[in-house]
């Protein structure tokens, strides 16, 4: 008969698949890797989420993210939205305020400690106003900084917009609103349903 202690090569090819599945299982489930090398970022078994699990199906052309959690809120205290004029709005571009906002579809976001709206970035041009025809079309032309008139704007820069817009409600605190951009929508809304 056939020796007994000898393997066949499809036994080996199982054991082998065996154990590569429980390394893999391994490394991604338990991170053993981080824990050898001791730089662990999880402190148990949950496996880590991958950018498949995000419900963002379309981000936003220009990415405004950065790597730090606590960009607006880095003094943790509640700010109790409220109504800024464009005046007021002005005040909070890094330079005669500290803090920076930026007004999007009129809804006002406190970006402080984001270095993307620092002096030395080319966003610092949106510190202090309303950056949605911007945003729209991913420009940084400061001649349509604070422009109210979104009709101007493509359908897919309307969506462009509405997917900023969504990103910086997830990122950044609201603070408030924008007067002015405010009284200017509802006028273009009332006068199309007038017509």
């Amino acid at each position: 008969g056939p020796p007994t202690h000898t393997m066949t090569s499809l036994t080996i090819v199982i054991i082998f698949l065996i154990v590569l599945g429980a390394t893999y299982y391994a490394l991604n489930h338990l991170d053993l890797f981080g824990k050898l090398l001791g730089t662990s970022s999880s402190g148990g078994t949950k496996p880590k989420t991958s950018s498949l699990d995000s419900k963002d199906e379309d981000p936003p052309e220009i990415d405004f993210s950065d790597s730090s959690d606590d960009d607006s809120d880095s003094d943790n205290e509640v700010i109790e939205p409220q109504e800024f004029t464009l005046e007021k709005l002005r005040e909070f571009n890094g330079e005669d305020e500290d803090k920076i906002f930026v007004s999007v579809k009129g809804e006002v976001f406190d970006v402080t400690g984001s270095g993307f709206y620092s002096k030395t970035s080319d966003y610092h041009i949106f510190a202090g106003h309303d950056a949605s025809i911007n945003l729209a079309r991913s420009s940084l032309d400061p001649s349509t900084l604070d422009q109210f008139d979104l009709s101007v704007l493509s359908a897919a820069e309307q969506q462009d917009l509405q997917s900023n817009l969504e990103f910086y409600e997830g990122k950044y605190v609201k603070v408030g609103w924008l007067k002015e951009f405010i009284d200017a929508n509802q006028k273009s809304s009332s006068e199309k349903k007038n017509d």
